[in-house]
């Protein structure tokens, strides 16, 4: 049964819970109608509304000004802080073995049988310490596999001989390494918390609470959201992602058997330059070479997977990027990049950005005024997609365009350079395996 002590708390909390998310005040601020709100959700409430109307109170509709210029009601919030410090003075006597996953709140029995949470997902300590230990080992046994693939890798490399370059890279991998070792303790100590706070507020409990039905699949979501295992998913994900980059490294090379007469490439075929009159070597077979286009492809060609490669444009360059098949036409003005359906491509060409596929060419890059110094492609086989992303200083990445496609055949990274002044050159940076 109902105290008259319990119901005089209930009714006093509903004095002081705000109209909006029905939750006791947070920074409650007054209207001049006299209601009062919690700051966020009177703010919230007039973000909802039309811009270009007045704000107006969510119950008696009077007209207000800006809710950032509403002023503090100190009462009413010291009267809320006083509500709190009474709850958890009676916490400390009662058996509190309760959580609401939802509010993420230790209740005592007295909260539980006031109702306030009767619609939230309640759970007992013994369902949450159960579930804390799974999600944990579950982590923990992904995360473990993967380290000790890679410690194996990291072994296998540092053992043989080694260059400069190799140093580095064992040493920039050791440091992906560390960061996922003290992401994985700090998740544990936050887990170790937990349960330990649950543990000493079970051992000082004096009186015997019904159990509430077991809850634990249901509440699994609300678990995570407490631990913040997403959070700590996202993290280790993205260090796998750097980590997988760094040991599946993406060297592209131009393939001098496609690049038209008048591309000269370096001598490492990392670079191409287009030079006016000037013819390289075309002797032998020359059924891959393109003869109209001042295009060349790359060695390398994809039929799986997520990757990225970077090119840097050099200034005052005109210039095609993009991927095509290797049936694409090799002469003629239907072997261009996008002027097929063999092609994709993203052009810079006469200050002008665009995107081609099967002759259908739209403007893109909007807002932008430079032409991109470097550009990131990443192709996304299995899932249709070929991006392009200006990268600037401080690693700033604008969004240029993203083509959606079926891929139906081996897909080769493939340029072309539109312009012979000196610096007319592209260079392809070493790229990366994603998946």
């Amino acid at each position: 049964p109902v105290t008259a002590s319990q119901s005089r708390h209930e009714r006093l909390a509903l004095e002081l819970s705000c109209a909006i998310c029905l939750q006791l005040y947070r920074d409650p601020v007054a209207l001049p109608c006299g209601h009062n709100y919690c700051l966020g959700c009177i703010q919230n409430a007039a973000s909802a509304e039309d811009p270009k109307s007045p704000r107006r109170c969510p119950e008696c509709r009077e007209e207000y000004g800006s809710p950032e210029e509403l002023p503090k009601n100190f009462k009413l919030s010291s009267i809320v802080d006083g509500h709190l410090k009474k709850h958890e003075e009676r916490h400390r006597s009662l058996h509190v073995l309760y959580l609401c996953a939802q509010e993420r709140l230790f209740l005592c029995s007295e909260c539980l049988m006031e109702g306030t949470h009767q619609h939230h997902e309640v759970q007992t300590f013994e369902v949450a310490k159960e579930e804390m230990k799974r999600v944990l080992e579950e982590l923990g046994k992904s995360v473990s596999d993967k380290l000790q693939m890679t410690e194996a890798l990291l072994k296998s490399a540092s053992e043989g001989p080694t260059d400069k370059a190799e140093d580095k890279l064992v040493a920039r991998a050791n440091i992906l390494l560390d960061n996922m070792t003290s992401l994985i303790n700090t998740y544990k100590v936050r887990m170790v918390i937990t349960i330990t706070q649950y543990s000493r507020i079970r051992q000082a409990a004096n009186v015997t609470i019904p159990a509430l039905p077991s809850q634990e699949s249901s509440n699994a979501k609300q678990l995570r959201s407490v631990l913040r295992t997403d959070g700590f998913r996202a993290e280790m994900s993205l260090l796998l992602e750097y980590l997988h980059g760094l040991m599946n490294p993406l060297d592209l090379t131009f393939n001098p058997a496609t690049a038209h007469p008048s591309l000269l490439l370096s001598s490492d075929l990392k670079t191409v330059k287009q030079c006016a009159g000037v013819k390289s070597n075309t002797a032998g077979d020359q059924s891959e070479r393109f003869s109209t286009a001042t295009q060349v492809m790359c060695t390398q060609s994809f039929s799986t997977g997520v990757h990225m490669w970077a090119v840097e444009v050099g200034p005052g360059c005109m210039w095609s990027l993009g991927l095509c098949y290797k049936s694409i036409p090799r002469k003629g003005d239907h072997s261009r990049l996008g002027h097929n359906t063999s092609s994709w491509r993203l052009q810079w060409k006469n200050k002008k950005l665009t995107a081609c596929y099967d002759l259908a060419n739209v403007s893109v890059g909007e807002g932008l005024v430079m032409p991109p110094k470097r550009v990131e492609v990443t192709l996304d086989y299995e899932g249709g997609t070929i991006a392009f992303h200006s990268s600037g200083q401080g690693g700033r990445r604008q969004h240029l365009h993203t083509f959606s496609a079926v891929f139906k055949d081996i897909v080769y990274p493939a340029f072309g350079i539109h312009s012979t002044s000196e610096d007319s050159k592209l260079g392809v940076c070493t790229g990366k395996t994603l998946s």
